[in-house]
């Protein structure tokens, strides 16, 4: 079983990546998201008391349940809020993919492929199993023009979202290989060939 760590900025477009080379293998392959992994731990009775008792009733919707826009604004203007959440979210997913990535290499139904998506991977170094690590990248000006035009967030926002990542230049330097995402579906698709076929290659070998 091959395995890929995808990762990138906002708005790079690494889901896309992903989802565009889980079609290449069909059911031979699986991926495992760790942003959606978050977003369930963040449903859990204990970690919603837990970070309310961090934050205040105020992080909690009506349903009492995590207002992740209120979260969202939170942990990005304070560090040590971020921090916290960091602390406490990161061991349960790095727990959670690498189960994962264990019952996917052992299942009967062999996995060719197996993804891992991993936003923060060079930040923390999520210490996640993978044979290579691949980032979507795409420039701070169409990162700016997907964030405000396909998803409507205000410039003052963006600003504060690029500013609490790692660059893309850092990135760039820690990444075993890099897919530049400026264009459109058709030219990733064409990058994203090329990178299977190097997976593929390694599969057989």
């Amino acid at each position: 079983m091959f395995t890929l760590a995808i990762s990138g900025g906002i708005a790079t477009g690494k889901s896309t990546a992903a989802l565009m080379l889980l079609e290449f293998h069909g059911p031979a392959a699986t991926l495992f998201d760790c942003d959606e992994s978050v977003h369930r731990w963040l449903t859990k009775p204990e970690i919603v008391e837990s970070i309310a008792d961090r934050f205040g009733p105020t992080i909690l919707d009506a349903q009492e349940a995590i207002d992740r826009s209120a979260l969202g604004k939170r942990i990005f203007a304070n560090t040590a809020d971020r921090e916290f959440l960091e602390a406490m979210l990161h061991p349960l997913v790095l727990e959670e993919g690498t189960s994962a990535w264990r019952e996917a290499k052992e299942a009967d139904e062999p996995v060719e492929l197996f993804i891992f998506e991993v936003p923060l991977l060079y930040e923390v170094e999520f210490a996640l199993p993978h044979d290579l690590d691949v980032l979507i990248a795409a420039s701070p000006t169409t990162q700016r023009n997907r964030l405000r035009e396909v998803r409507g967030i205000p410039d003052e926002r963006i600003d504060a979202l690029l500013n609490s990542q790692m660059s893309i230049a850092d990135k760039v330097e820690r990444a075993s290989c890099v897919v530049w995402n400026d264009g459109n579906k058709k030219e990733l698709a064409a990058q994203l060939t090329l990178l299977n076929q190097l997976t593929e290659a390694r599969i057989k070998a």
